[in-house]
């Protein structure tokens, strides 16, 4: 089988045409999403708690 050529042709991948989202999605503000909500008055700061499934601090909720 040495010297065997293959004469197949090449297939190309068609290009597919690349849709717009209908919707941009939404821009989250950490910030905002953060103190959502907002400070209590005559209340403690919640505790800060380590959390296993996230791997980082968090409020206690």
């Amino acid at each position: 089988m040495s010297g065997d050529v293959f004469t197949e042709p090449l297939s190309i991948p068609q290009e597919t045409e690349e849709k717009e989202p209908l919707e941009k999605p939404l821009r989250v503000d950490a910030f905002a999403a953060y103190f959502s909500d907002g400070p209590i008055n005559g209340s403690e700061p919640r505790a800060i708690v380590y959390s296993e499934e996230l791997g980082v601090a968090i409020e206690q909720l």
